[in-house]
């Protein structure tokens, strides 16, 4: 493809608005320009963002741009705009990629308490991942999945979370953030102090008490509603507050490392209330769930299916 074609397509990659064939070649021409073909796919999104700022600075040292050649120039440009969203130098990514250099700690099922080098302190819930430098030079750490965050307070140096296209940049406070790669969202909920919530250029401000969202689809940061307790299942607890039925699916698949169907897709739109034990069965749980909507649940092993054919019914 020209440079032109190529601008383009990096300016639609950057906004989240390419096709699947489109993606497919940027991804390509990606791991056209690296020397190991297909490593681009096995890259952290961390490590993905680092390598876009190494290429451009590659780009920008290796190539002389007359003043004549606009296109060129456009497509240097364009790619230093997708590289707004790098989290470092590309040293993050020479960094990322020797063994032994990266702290990996995941929590497969139940939580999982981790005490950081700062002094801050990060509960994972089941299913999560979180990785970060061993050497500590800058508080940033990856997270895949849900956690909540007591972050020791610096003024000197920012904490900050990477959760797939979404920062969250904070001085001291403590937070939720719940941000599995399968979920169509990415949230955030402030319990104290204040965090600032960004994708790209894009922020938001979050204070205590507030809740912020990315839709993924959309692509947009947005102001949510503040769920109460938003790190009550640190306490052991299952809260859940006029919650789409295939999302509370989907976190008692996580916490019961099992796997939920419902039969009827209008019953995923089932609100569902109320409070549970990380003590409780997942049987305890169902029965009361489908007692709450007029619904039957079967079970084979670790597979569910939740049978909600006469709708919502409270």
């Amino acid at each position: 493809m020209d440079q032109e074609q190529l601008s383009k397509l990096l300016d639609k990659y950057q906004a989240g608005t390419c096709t699947p064939e489109e993606e497919e070649q940027v991804l390509h021409w990606l791991n056209s320009r690296n020397t190991n073909q297909g490593e681009w796919h096995n890259m952290t999104a961390t490590a993905q963002q680092a390598y876009l700022d190494a290429l451009y600075k590659d780009v920008r040292q290796s190539i002389e741009i007359p003043a004549r050649r606009q296109p060129l120039r456009m497509m240097i440009l364009r790619v230093a705009a997708i590289a707004v969203v790098v989290l470092g130098a590309a040293l993050i990514y020479i960094l990322m990629s020797r063994p032994g250099q990266m702290e990996t700690i995941e929590s497969l099922a139940g939580t999982k308490r981790i005490e950081l080098p700062d002094g801050s302190v990060v509960v994972l819930n089941a299913a999560s991942k979180l990785q970060y430098m061993a050497d500590w030079e800058t508080r940033e750490v990856i997270l895949e999945g849900e956690a909540f965050f007591d972050v020791k307070a610096s003024s000197e140096l920012p904490f900050v979370i990477t959760s797939g296209e979404v920062r969250t940049r904070v001085l001291g406070t403590s937070f939720n953030i719940q941000a599995y790669p399968k979920d169509g969202k990415i949230s955030v909920g402030v319990i104290s102090g204040k965090v600032e919530m960004s994708k790209a250029t894009e922020k938001i401000i979050l204070e205590k008490g507030e809740a912020g969202v990315f839709d993924k689809q959309q692509g947009k940061l947005s102001h949510a509603e503040f769920q109460k307790e938003p790190e009550a299942w640190v306490k052991g607890e299952l809260n859940f507050f006029h919650m789409p039925l295939a999302e509370v699916a989907a976190v008692l698949q996580r916490h019961y490392d099992i796997s939920i169907e419902i039969s009827n897709n209008s019953s995923k739109q089932c609100e569902i209330t109320g409070k549970f034990h990380v003590n409780q069965t997942i049987d305890e749980v169902l029965q009361l769930i489908c007692k709450t909507i007029d619904a039957t649940y079967e079970a084979d092993g670790k597979r569910v299916i939740i049978h909600a054919e006469n709708g919502c019914h409270h």
